[in-house]
């Protein structure tokens, strides 16, 4: 911890080495130090699992790590040598005459594993993961600490600003996403400097302010698209408001995420289903409108252009023909019994 003291003697700095729980004293100007407690704030990052193949690293999510849970293997050598367990559910057979049928869930590719919103490094609100040397370690922005200060022979004043800050956003980025939305903050005040505390219906923040602009970037996780939120500055004197406004795109990569779902007991087989996105109309047609899915566009409304006017009047004059012959064929015969019998 590095200290300054400005009085009306001069200037004086200091280094302190801090522990927690312990004093550190500086005699000449009677002053200790004392390091009560650090505080790591909670982040669902640090509770998740990694894998790491020698080069790379990349978060887990937990589709993914129920999957690789299932294929054990006890260190590397073993891997190597595919001298590993597998789980009994992982497979599900039936005996067929002299022969077993089994159908087993396939194994997740490594562009799966390693896609591109979960590689390392990652950085996000004030915490940064990445590999430094051969470990996934975490570098937290956001540790506060609680110090206690003792000094000898010296009056101690709170002194306030009376200025205002003025507080600019731009939101940009995805919703339901891992990585969240960009909130780019603009902070400027009139004099002075100051730390304002903005509060928002879906987060709360604090981002230093100058004379001149200060910018930062934060991470928030909306669950909707539209977004039009009022925000307080509390700073100085009054506070002040801004309009957190933006519309979020979803994530493209989301729509390629297939869950694989095992379902035992009245089911006999797992089966696959899609997990759709909760998205507008809006962005839907943004992500239709892309090179990779624009040739499929045009194919599908060709073939529902082909049904509805080629193939389903066929079908439904065959249907109606078969109807009408049917019917036909019956009167007729009743017809030709009844006369038969009168004569």
């Amino acid at each position: 911890m590095n200290l300054t003291i400005d009085t009306n003697e001069g200037k004086w700095e200091s280094a302190f080495n801090l522990i927690p729980g312990m004093a550190s004293k500086q005699s000449k100007n009677k002053i200790e130090i004392t390091l009560k407690s650090i505080t790591t704030p909670i982040l669902p990052v640090l509770n998740k699992n990694f894998v790491f193949d020698g080069k790379k690293a990349a978060m887990l999510d937990y589709e993914i790590e129920t999957q690789l849970q299932k294929f054990k293997c006890a260190n590397k050598y073993q891997a190597g040598n595919f001298n590993c367990t597998v789980d009994p559910l992982t497979c599900s057979c039936r005996p067929a005459d002299d022969n077993v049928n089994c159908l087993c869930t396939e194994i997740i590719k490594d562009e799966q594993i390693f896609q591109e919103s979960n590689n390392l490094p990652f950085n996000h609100n004030g915490i940064l993961v990445k590999v430094d040397h051969g470990e996934i370690t975490a570098f937290p922005d956001l540790t506060s600490a609680e110090v206690q200060i003792k000094i000898e022979g010296m009056i101690l004043k709170t002194e306030i600003s009376m200025n205002t800050c003025i507080v600019r956003a731009n939101l940009t980025g995805c919703f339901d996403c891992k990585k969240g939305a960009h909130v780019d903050l603009e902070c400027k005040t009139d004099f002075g400097s100051t730390l304002a505390n903005i509060i928002c219906p879906s987060a709360k923040m604090a981002i230093p302010c100058r004379p001149t602009v200060e910018r930062k970037i934060l991470s928030i996780h909306f669950s909707t698209s539209d977004i039009d939120e009022t925000c307080e500055v509390f700073c100085g004197s009054s506070p002040t408001t801004f309009q957190l406004q933006g519309k979020l795109a979803y994530p493209e990569a989301a729509l390629n995420d297939v869950i694989w779902n095992e379902e035992y007991g009245n089911k006999t087989a797992p089966h696959w289903h899609l997990k759709l996105p909760n998205m507008d109309i809006t962005n839907l047609l943004k992500l239709l409108i892309f090179p990779r899915y624009l040739f499929l566009l045009i194919i599908s409304i060709f073939l529902l252009i082909l049904m509805f006017y080629c193939i389903l009047p066929l079908l439904t004059r065959f249907i109606f023909s078969c109807i009408l012959n049917t019917f036909v064929a019956r009167s007729v015969g009743n017809n030709v019994k009844l006369q038969s019998k009168y004569m």
